[in-house]
């Protein structure tokens, strides 16, 4: 099923190899655990996989640790990032729709197999969710033909699906903090910009920021 030879494509790059960085108060989510909705721990996030023709993150490298109980073996695969989940409280990246099964049929990542035959094979694991994205017969489609941005039109690939755990629970505060100064949410989109600079986080708390609400935003506690 995977044993097709791969064309890589130069539009899906590694984070950490391009020119490119997390966006301005959005947490890095490398080196976070990744967990399923009982957290039970399925590995660590090594890397982001971002499209320079349309400015997102697509997937997250998970690498995976090798655990007997759940017959996963040590290796990297890619998640869409639609289906991954930031929890609401700790530096934890959940995959509640994930079974190991799935994490285990996926093909192994490799950087020379980068691709939209490697895209290609991780949604038919996942299904096809037919959420506005064109399906397109495997018996005309040639292996070597980058898929269009029709591709990603469905929920495998909705960024915002990330946040809302933090979102609903920093509402749920909110109805409780009517003194608080009030920030319009962040509609987080995993954009990545082009810069040079690699650290550029806010490090400060905003005028009349707690602690929970620094955190809520960007996922690290304040340096003080």
């Amino acid at each position: 099923m995977f044993g097709k030879k791969e064309t890589p494509t130069t539009r899906l790059r590694e984070l950490s190899k391009s020119d490119f960085q997390i966006a301005k108060g959005q947490p890095d989510i490398r080196g976070w655990d990744v967990r399923d909705e009982q957290g039970r721990k399925y590995g660590t996030v090594g890397e982001l996989i971002f499209d320079i023709r349309a400015n997102k993150v697509r997937y997250l490298i998970v690498d995976i640790q090798d655990t007997p109980d759940l017959e996963l073996d040590k290796r990297s695969v890619m998640i869409p990032i639609g289906l991954a989940e930031l929890d609401h409280t700790d530096n934890d990246v959940l995959l509640p729709n994930v079974s190991p099964f799935q994490l285990r049929a996926l093909p192994r990542y490799q950087t020379a197999k980068l691709g939209a035959k490697t895209e290609r094979d991780i949604r038919t694991v996942f299904g096809d969710m037919n959420l506005g994205a064109t399906r397109t017969s495997p018996s005309t489609t040639n292996v070597d033909d980058d898929v269009d941005e029709s591709f990603y039109d469905n929920d495998y690939f909705n960024e915002d699906n990330m946040y809302r755990r933090r979102r609903s629970s920093y509402d749920r505060d909110r109805e409780y903090n009517y003194n608080e100064d009030v920030y319009t949410p962040r509609d987080v989109d995993m954009n990545v910009p082009v810069s040079n600079r690699r650290d550029i986080y806010e490090d400060d708390l905003r005028p009349g920021e707690t602690d929970e609400d620094f955190y809520r935003r960007t996922g690290r506690r304040p340096r003080y």
